[in-house]
């Protein structure tokens, strides 16, 4: 099919996921977690279905900053997991989301999103005597 005519790239990816097969798109965040490189961040992204798209991620600080990361579909050629690596400047992260503006047709929403896991109050006093405790 000569789907790279005018469009100056080879679109197979595109005609086979939307036209030629039935495939079901569902990209999740997998992880999210310092990077050995100070000030950064590894996001791990995954591809759960077989339809391959381009990613698109917000990150929201709590200082109310916002960084957007394009990825393109190419990520996705040899394999269906892939980590990206951010610039934080050392802002704690409040959300990670996946397809923020909801534009494609992802499968299961619900995991599109990251937010850090934060102890209560009760998980923080036991954390903390169990640490007390190893001393």
């Amino acid at each position: 099919m000569p789907n790279s005519i005018g469009a100056g790239m080879n679109l197979d990816w595109f005609w086979r996921g939307w036209y030629l097969e039935n495939l079901e798109l569902d990209q999740a965040i997998a992880s999210v977690k310092n990077s050995r490189r100070e000030n950064f961040t590894d996001i791990e992204i995954v591809n759960l279905g077989a339809m391959v798209m381009p990613v698109e991620l917000l990150i929201e600080f709590e200082d109310g900053s916002e960084v957007e990361e394009s990825l393109p579909v190419r990520i996705w050629h040899y394999t269906n997991r892939w980590s990206v690596s951010v610039d934080t400047s050392g802002k704690p992260i409040k959300r990670v989301r996946l397809d923020p503006t909801r534009r494609l047709p992802d499968s299961v929403r619900t995991n599109n999103a990251w937010e850090p896991v934060v102890p209560t109050e009760g998980e923080a006093d036991k954390e903390k005597s169990t640490a007390e405790a190893d001393k």
